[in-house]
């Protein structure tokens, strides 16, 4: 390859080539210039001082010229004043000759010396001329050697400036002769690159404009069809590679064009040979095209048959023309529309069901030119549909009976399930009402110290066994109340130190009883006090481990409490339950959780009301949580569940209350009101001893009969009663001004959160359950009527405070043992209860009773723990 052929590789080259080399010589033109520009520079700079010399020796010809015709005037007048000029005239000449030298001290020629010597004589003769009295002789003397000096000082000044224009002329000279030669020089370079840039554009286009015209030629080819010719350019510059790139389109061109010759051949097979029906429509109705599948849906022979014989298919083909004039806006209007159902005319007149998907055709400018779609025969998916409604229809026939049925059902239950609740609600009220009764007159006979020990024994035995019935009774309302979703938590601070080993110490007495090891496993950093109800944890963890008791016949039953996540505002604590008893096989632990339900042959021999562990999961998971059990028949059970629990300080101390046996100040009178008269008997009996005068009514009219004659100042009113209820009774003496203050404490057996809340909106100050407490009535009773109560026992129970566990006498084991388990429980009525029972076994047991009973009316539960495990353990040492 040539070096030229190298060169002209491409038209980037190529034109760089001829740049460069038009460049080249502009570049050395320009330095060849440069350089004679400095050369005209330097004369010029040469020039400029001689020009500026001789100006300034013009001015020095004509300070001179200025001096002689002052200095003649001196020497002829011979004045001072005219001495004063000379003197002006020689500084003017002596300033023009400093700036001579100082502007060219190289040029300080001897011309200019010798003028600089002459004024300096000239300047000495003229400032020491003689005074006018002088002799004339000397005087001539002197003016002549003055004119000798002012000609001589001419003189030099003559030679000076002829050598001055002499340098000047010189240096213009040479100017003019750099610039000639700069001249000649630009025009020979300019000529040379003018010929060598018109070289080198005839050959970049002869390289560039050959190759392009042939490929303009097989363009034009190309575009009159001829697919086969190709641009032939043997060049490797762009114009080459370009034409070779114009050959390979061209080939992809023909394959392209054979592509869609072959896919318009395809799409040509499938328009002929597709089971949906494809046709063009024209705005104004006419069919443009059609595929056979469409001419056969609408029954028509061909294609060319249905394009012949619809010319408008709105008037012909659709059943119901003005859904045409709906749907033809739309489909301009959105471009396209998908799925419609349209009623069609077929040849022979018949109808078919179309579903039809359109879209709109324009050309570039927008104008619409026809629309096309693909049509599908839908006439048996509609009579499907139709079939479909006619059963949907019967279906919502079929829906709504049933429905009617669900709810008559559902009515049914609810009636069933008030029935339930009134029945729940009727027994419990029936069964609190004796017990009511039952109960306080227990409480008030076992006060009586006279009692024999068969007496106050059968009298302890009524008390246990009508708190085992209401124990029985809350059990089956706490169930109904789960169920029905009513039941309530009430939570409050507990200490879990303390309130863990009181339940421990309940449930070991059993353990001990079965010769069982019983375990509390409570970690050092357990919270000290959660808020949690504590009435209801106690209740499952109770029944948790009394089953627990119950099915285990030797090794250990344990209770665990630990935290399983914490932290600053709230914890997670696991409660477990674990036992080494029968076990349960895992296809039976579902029905422990049923109520009234037992599996297996061991709970059915052991008995119980199945009721337990139901209300213990339903609790459980009213806290959030639900009861889970590990266990296999043989090897024990684990029962557990986690409680996320608030995080407390401390647990609050219950206040003390004492053991109250009157009033102090005038004698108060209240009104008991009860349809039943051993509960109204009962009330007085409770409330006689304590100094106040009581009057009874059997139902609310007598009640309010008696109220003005009575004027009582309090009144105590059952709830449920004949003739008129107790909430009737409450509202009419709100009514009356005179009854409207008077303080009224409803009773009711129904414990029920709607019946405190109906009584309370009757006007009721406050409510209380049956069977009554003595000090909850006696509390509510000092509430309303702000008494000042006088307590029993003061000085006995300062003075027991100093009595230690040695000098009482322990009574049975047993009778400990109970006593232990209701100080577990925290019930001072039933601790007072059990002190009177043990005074009654032995008058050697009664300062045990008596400080049992004082701390038991001063509510001091930790107190009695503590005398009762002492007595305990000195029982079982014994």
């Amino acid at each position: 390859m040539s070096p030229l052929r190298f060169i002209g590789s491409s038209i980037q080259r190529k034109i760089f080539f001829g740049f460069v080399m038009v460049a080249t010589l502009v570049l050395a033109m320009v330095l060849a210039e440069y350089q004679q520009l400095g050369q005209v520079k330097q004369v010029s700079e040469e020039i400029l001082p001689h020009g500026q010399r001789t100006g300034r020796l013009q001015s020095l010809g004509v300070s001179l010229s200025a001096l002689e015709s002052n200095a003649e005037r001196l020497l002829v007048v011979g004045d001072l004043e005219m001495q004063e000029k000379v003197r002006q005239n020689l500084d003017e000449v002596r300033a023009l000759l400093a700036t001579l030298r100082q502007d060219a001290p190289s040029a300080a020629t001897p011309s200019l010396t010798q003028l600089a010597q002459a004024i300096g004589r000239l300047d000495e003769r003229l400032l020491t001329l003689p005074e006018r009295a002088a002799s004339t002789r000397a005087r001539n003397e002197q003016t002549l050697e003055i004119y000798s000096q002012l000609r001589q000082a001419r003189q030099f000044l003559r030679d000076l400036t002829l050598e001055t224009q002499s340098r000047l002329e010189s240096d213009v000279a040479r100017q003019k002769s750099i610039i000639a030669n700069m001249t000649l020089q630009f025009l020979v370079v300019g000529v040379l690159v003018f010929l060598i840039a018109i070289a080198a554009s005839l050959y970049v286009a002869r390289s560039i404009a050959a190759p392009v015209a042939e490929l303009a030629r097989t363009a034009e080819k190309i575009a009159a069809g001829e697919l086969t010719s190709r641009a032939r350019i043997g060049s490797w510059d762009e114009v080459g590679v370009l034409a070779e790139k114009f050959n390979l389109m061209t080939d992809k061109l023909r394959e392209t064009l054979d592509g869609l010759r072959r896919s318009e051949e395809n799409y040509r097979g499938i328009y002929a040979n597709a089971v949906e029906g494809i046709w063009r429509v024209a705005l104004d109705g006419r069919v443009l095209s059609a595929n056979p599948a469409m001419a056969r849906i609408l029954g028509y022979d061909s294609p060319e048959d249905l394009l012949v014989s619809v010319t408008n298919i709105r008037e012909q083909l659709y059943v119901h023309a003005e859904e045409r004039d709906r749907f033809l806006p739309e489909i301009l209007e959105r471009g396209a529309v998908a799925g419609r159902d349209f009623l069609f005319y077929r040849k022979d007149r018949s109808v078919v069901w179309l579903s039809s998907s359109v879209r709109v055709v324009r050309d570039d400018t927008g104008k619409v030119l026809y629309s096309e779609g693909f049509v599908t025969d839908a006439t048996e998916r509609k009579h499907a549909e139709e079939e479909l409604r006619r059963h949907r229809d019967n279906l919502e026939e079929l829906i709504k009976e049933r429905t009617a049925e669900l709810i008559a059902a559902k009515e049914r239950a609810e009636v069933a399930n008030r029935a339930k609740s009134v029945f729940l609600a009727s027994m419990s009220h029936e069964l609190r009402t004796p017990l009511n009764a039952v109960l306080g007159y227990a409480e008030i006979l076992q006060r009586d110290a006279g009692l024999t020990d068969r007496q106050a024994s059968g009298l302890s035995t009524i008390q246990h066994s009508g708190q085992h019935l209401l124990m029985l009774i809350n059990d089956v309302l706490d169930l109904a109340k789960v169920e029905a979703g009513k039941l309530d938590l009430d939570p409050s601070a507990v200490s879990l130190v303390e309130f863990l080993p009181a339940i421990a110490d309940i449930v070991r007495i059993q353990a001990e009883e079965k010769n069982l090891a019983f375990n509390l496993t409570m970690p050092t950093e357990l919270p000290k006090a959660v808020r949690v109800d504590e009435k209801r944890l106690r209740q499952v963890l109770l029944n948790l481990l009394g089953n627990a008791m119950k099915f285990t016949d030797r090794g250990q039953v344990r209770l665990g409490v630990r935290c399983v996540a914490g932290g600053t505002a709230q914890a997670t604590l696991r409660f477990e339950v674990e036992d080494s008893g029968v076990g349960i096989a895992p296809d039976q632990i579902d029905g422990i959780f049923r109520p009234f339900e037992q599996v297996g042959e061991a709970q059915r021999r052991l008995g119980g009301t199945g009721l337990g562990l139901a209300i213990s999961r339903q609790l459980v998971r009213l806290m959030g949580s639900d009861i889970r059990v590990d266990s296999s028949p043989g090897k024990g059970s684990l029962f557990w569940f986690d409680l996320v629990v608030p995080l407390l300080e401390a647990a609050a101390a219950s206040p003390a209350a004492p053991s109250l046996v009157g009033y102090e100040g005038p004698r108060r009178k209240l009104l008991v009101v009860d349809d039943v008269a051993s509960n109204r008997n009962m009330l007085l009996d409770m409330l006689h001893p304590l100094g106040f005068e009581t009057c009874e009514a059997a139902d609310g009219s007598e009640a309010l009969a008696q109220m003005d004659d009575v004027n009582p100042d309090l009144v105590l009113m059952d709830v449920l009663m004949p003739v008129m209820d107790g909430l009737e009774a409450m509202r009419r003496m709100r009514q009356n001004p005179t009854w409207a203050r008077v303080p009224v404490i409803a009773i009711s057996a129904n414990a029920s959160t709607t019946e405190r809340s109906q009584s309370l909106a009757a006007g009721a100050n406050a409510f209380l359950a049956k069977p009554l407490e003595r000090d909850s009535l006696l509390a509510q009773i000092g509430q309303q009527l702000a008494l000042h109560w006088v307590v029993e026992g003061r000085r006995r129970a300062t003075t027991a405070d100093d009595e230690t566990a040695s000098t009482f006498v322990a009574p049975p084991l047993a009778e400990l043992e109970a006593l232990h388990q209701i100080a577990l429980a925290g019930n001072m009525r039933h601790i007072r209860d059990q002190a009177v029972h043990i005074a009654s076994l032995d008058p050697r047991y009664r300062p045990l009773a008596d400080r049992l009973h004082t701390l038991a009316s001063a509510y001091q539960s930790t107190a009695i723990l503590r005398l009762v495990k002492e007595q305990l353990a000195k029982a079982m040492a014994a």
